[in-house]
């Protein structure tokens, strides 16, 4: 991985933990995806792997988000730890993943699928739908912002 600063200089090891800190703190993240021509975007339950290279999410194949992803991959995911309050403008984190989605299958599936249900119990019954997809963000950099204007992009090479 590598670091490119728009505006700090931050070490990579450093950075790497408190990416990893916000995204396994967060349960939601906005997701957008193109579709006719027009930004689309969604809120999705997500888990992402140990490498922080893949976010896994599921969507029912009937979904525009389906349909858009199946059209074109290349998608953008963002988690903020941001509250409503003033003072989390200057403290918070938000990172937006880059990069391809992917539909999983075979053990690639179970072992995902085991990472997603460890942290969103709460919506494992969309997994066990015939209809339900398991979607992988293969991410190829990060844009994180620390506090107001700290803007830091973190490479996965």
């Amino acid at each position: 991985m590598a670091i490119d600063s728009d505006h700090t200089h931050a070490a990579e090891p450093e950075l790497r933990e408190k990416l990893g800190r916000l995204l396994n703190s967060q349960f939601l993240a906005a997701l957008a995806s193109e579709g006719e021509g027009q930004p689309y975007l969604n809120l999705v339950a997500f888990a992402v792997d140990g490498s922080l290279r893949e976010i896994y999410f599921p969507t029912p194949r009937s979904t525009r988000k389906y349909a858009n992803l199946s059209r074109n991959p290349r998608a953008a995911l963002m988690v903020d730890n941001r509250t409503e309050m003033a003072a989390d403008l200057s403290s918070g984190m938000a990172a937006t993943a880059l990069g391809r989605v992917e539909e999983l299958g075979g053990e690639k599936l179970s072992e995902a699928g085991r990472l997603y249900l460890s942290r969103n119990s709460g919506v494992g019954d969309l997994l066990a739908q015939d209809d339900t997809a398991l979607l992988s963000l293969k991410v190829e950099r990060y844009i994180c912002v620390l506090g107001v204007s700290r803007v830091v992009t973190l490479k996965m090479e």
